[in-house]
Formats: C-alpha cells, sequence, structure tokens
C-alpha cells in the first residue's frame, strides 16, 4: 500500500514540475512579449522624440534583454551624426582630414626618432661610466688616461650634446624614462593607412574621424560603420571580460555603471541587439 502511496506522490510531484515548468514558461514569454512590444518601443519613441538620450536610453534598452533591432534614429544621435557627416563632407572637411592625416604620421615618425634617440644617449653615457674616467679629474690634471680612452670619451659626450640639442635638451642622459609620446598600434595603423575621401553614403566613422571630439554619435555607438546611407552597427559587451575593464564595446560607459550592471548579472556575453538607422542619404 505504502508503495502506492509514495508512487502516486512521485506522480504528482513530477507532474506538479511539469506544470510549473509551463508556468514559468508561459510567465517568461508573456514578460519578453510586453518588454518587446511595450517597454522597448516606448523607449524608442521617446528617444527619436528627444525626450531621452540615447546614451542612456539605449544601455537601458540593453539591460531589458531586447534582441528587437533599433530602427529608430534617436534625435540627439540623428542631429551629431548629421555634424559628423557635415564636418566630414566636402573639399574643406577632406583637406582637413588629409592635413590631420599628414601631420599624425609626421609626429609619430618625430616621436620614433626621439625614442630612438634617447636610447642612443642613455647607451652613450652607460659606456662613457663603464669605461672609468673621471673627466674632471683628467682636466684638473690629477688622473691620466690613454689617448683611445679620453678621445672615445669625448666623442661619446659630443653625440650626447648634439642628440640633446636636437631634442630641445628633453633627452638628457640623466632622464629617468623615454619623453617621447607614445602612439597605440591603432593610430599608427591610422596614420599609415591611405586616405579615403569621404563619401557621404559609405563611411567609417573612426578612420574618417581621426582628431575630431568625441560627440554623441561616437559615445553610443563607439565606431560603426555608413553603408549605402544606413548605419549599421552592434550594441553589446562582448568584449567585457571582468570588472574594471573599460567599456568600448558598442559605445562608452561611465565605468560604474557597467561594473554595476555587470555584478548584478545584466550584462552577459552574447546579448545585446542590432542597430540599424537610416541616415536618409542616398
Amino acid at each position: 500500500m505504502w508503495d502506492k502511496v509514495s508512487r502516486f506522490a512521485t506522480d504528482r510531484l513530477t507532474d506538479l514540475k511539469n506544470i510549473g515548468g509551463a508556468v514559468s514558461n508561459e510567465v517568461e514569454y508573456a514578460a519578453g512579449q510586453l518588454r518587446d512590444k511595450a517597454v522597448v518601443p516606448a523607449i524608442d519613441n521617446a528617444m527619436e522624440a528627444g525626450l531621452l538620450r540615447s546614451d542612456a536610453g539605449m544601455f537601458g534598452r540593453y539591460l531589458s534583454g531586447t534582441s528587437v533591432p533599433l530602427t529608430k534614429f534617436p534625435l540627439d544621435l540623428k542631429r551629431d551624426e548629421q555634424q559628423m557627416a557635415d564636418k566630414l563632407g566636402g573639399p574643406e572637411g577632406n583637406n582637413r582630414r588629409r592635413e590631420q592625416k599628414n601631420w599624425l604620421r609626421n609626429d609619430i615618425a618625430k616621436s620614433d626618432s626621439m625614442s630612438a634617440d634617447f636610447n642612443t644617449v642613455k647607451q652613450l653615457f652607460k659606456e662613457q661610466q663603464e669605461s672609468g674616467v673621471n673627466i674632471k679629474a683628467y682636466n684638473m690634471g690629477l688622473e691620466d688616461y690613454s689617448p683611445e680612452k679620453i678621445s672615445l670619451y669625448n666623442s661619446n659626450e659630443k653625440q650626447i650634446k648634439d642628440l640633446n640639442q636636437k631634442h630641445d635638451g628633453r633627452i638628457g642622459p640623466l632622464n629617468e624614462s623615454d619623453p617621447s609620446r607614445f602612439y597605440s598600434d591603432t593610430r599608427r595603423a591610422s596614420a599609415n593607412s591611405e586616405f579615403t575621401p569621404y563619401d557621404k553614403n559609405n563611411y567609417t566613422n573612426h578612420s574618417q574621424n581621426a582628431g575630431e571630439t568625441e560627440n554623441i554619435t561616437e559615445n553610443t555607438l563607439g565606431r560603426y560603420r555608413v553603408t549605402d546611407g544606413i548605419i549599421n552597427d552592434r550594441y553589446d559587451f562582448n568584449s567585457f571580460m571582468k570588472p574594471g575593464d573599460t567599456f568600448l564595446a558598442g559605445g562608452r560607459l561611465e565605468e560604474a555603471a557597467g561594473n554595476l550592471a555587470h555584478n548584478l548579472g545584466l550584462i552577459k556575453p552574447g546579448s545585446g541587439y542590432d542597430v540599424r538607422l537610416d541616415t536618409g542619404r542616398r
């Protein structure tokens, strides 16, 4: 008898578990429908009307867990994207960006030259120290060294002074660190890439916009591409690995807010949504 009771109870628990799973799935489905058909459209409409900033709205959209693409153009994003396009376009914009690229290329060359000369100065000074020559004592007649040692010491000293003067006194032998400007691989690649005139229908905002001041477009979308008048992007945080990293994928967000969302389990690998915004240019 107890076997039958136990078997009956077990079966009923299994039934309840299955029913609970079905109810849970239904609730999850209903919540998703409410989000995608009511909450997300409300966010999109508010951004399009300019009632909600796109950086906050797009982040909130992400945290909702939706995968529905963003196709309504936020008002502030449209304004600043148009301003960026206006800056890039025409002969004046192309000439300015060509000059910026040339300046960057030349400045990188100067920086590399200073860095190489800095290392040379340090090596020449090291050779002087290792030679054992006390040049002050020698000049006062208190010490005597071979002509070869004195000649090498003085030759090194002249090279050090010449290189120091070449860089306006910035690379003396006692400098602890290289004073030359640091350039990342990305900046170097941008400087060395072929200049591409602006095409209002097709461009990449990063490569076309070197040296420009960041605006809401870059803060929200990061690096994006315009193809046949359509901004194509993906809003996600798939490159984010651990708390403390800077959020760059899909836009730039305040680090504290990003880390908080991560700690709450709101930022998950693979989640996010596509961005397809029509600029109206063909």
